[in-house]
C-alpha cells in the first residue's frame, strides 16, 4: 500500500477493490491482494465482504488483545462493543475472493476512496456531500476497518473517524490527521464542488483575517 499524506499533498488516498468469487484464476487474486490467508488482520476482509469470522474466533482476538493493551475493561463489554457494531454498521455478506488495496491512480473505479486528511480538508470533503443532501457519519472506538471501511462498504454512504491507534500508526497518520472514506461514486460526485467550497473556505478564512 502506497499512500501520500496531507503533509505531502492536498490530502492522500488510498483505493480499495473487493474481487468477486466465480472469476477466473489469473483474476481472483491480482499482485499484492488481500485473503484471509495472507492477511493478519480479519476486519478489512470481513468489511468488504471477503471473509467471515465466527464469535467465538473473534472473542479469542479479542483476549489477546486485551491482553496486550488496555482495550475494554473486560471481555463482556469488549463482546458488548462488538454486538453493538454489528448492529449499528452492518457486515456485508460474503462474496469476494479477496481485496486490493492501492493507490488511487493505480485502481480503476474502485469500491472506496479512503483520504488520509487535516479536519479542515474533512470538513469539505463533508461539505461537498452535503451540498448534495447526503448526511456523512463519523465513528469513534476501538476499530479502524469497521469505522473507515465497513460502514461505507455496506452503505454506499460517505463517512469519517478519528479511527483508533493501531489503524492511526499502520497507515501512518500525522497527529493532526483522520480519515474520510468515500465510496467511489459519490467521490465522483462531489468532485465538481470540492474546488468552490475550497476557495468559499479560504476567502472566509482571508475575510477574518484581515480583521
Amino acid at each position: 500500500m502506497a499512500l501520500y499524506h496531507s503533509s505531502l499533498r492536498w490530502f492522500g488516498t488510498c483505493s480499495c477493490k473487493p474481487v468477486p468469487r466465480g472469476l477466473p484464476s489469473s483474476l481472483v487474486q491480482p499482485r499484492g491482494a488481500l485473503t484471509r490467508e495472507n492477511n493478519g488482520c480479519f476486519e478489512g476482509l470481513i468489511a468488504t465482504g471477503v471473509c467471515e469470522v465466527s464469535r467465538e474466533i473473534y472473542q479469542e482476538e479479542v483476549k489477546t488483545f486485551m491482553e496486550m493493551s488496555p482495550y475494554q475493561k473486560d471481555l463482556k463489554t469488549a463482546m458488548d462493543f462488538y454486538d453493538n457494531c454489528i448492529e449499528t454498521i452492518k457486515v456485508p455478506p460474503c462474496e469476494n475472493a479477496c481485496l486490493v488495496v492501492g493507490p488511487f491512480h493505480k485502481i480503476e473505479e474502485p469500491d472506496l476512496v479512503l483520504m488520509f486528511c487535516t479536519p479542515r480538508q474533512a470538513d469539505v470533503l463533508i461539505r461537498s456531500q452535503s451540498y448534495h443532501g447526503n448526511l456523512v457519519k463519523g465513528f469513534g472506538g476501538n476499530g479502524g476497518c469497521i469505522f473507515n471501511i465497513r460502514h461505507a462498504f455496506y452503505t454506499g454512504e460517505a463517512s469519517f473517524s478519528t479511527s483508533d491507534f493501531p489503524w492511526r500508526m499502520f497507515i501512518g497518520l500525522d497527529d493532526h490527521e483522520l480519515t474520510v472514506t468515500f465510496p467511489y461514486n459519490r467521490l465522483v460526485q462531489s468532485a465538481p464542488v470540492i474546488k468552490p467550497i475550497v476557495d468559499y473556505v479560504d476567502n472566509l478564512l482571508s475575510m477574518f483575517a484581515a480583521q
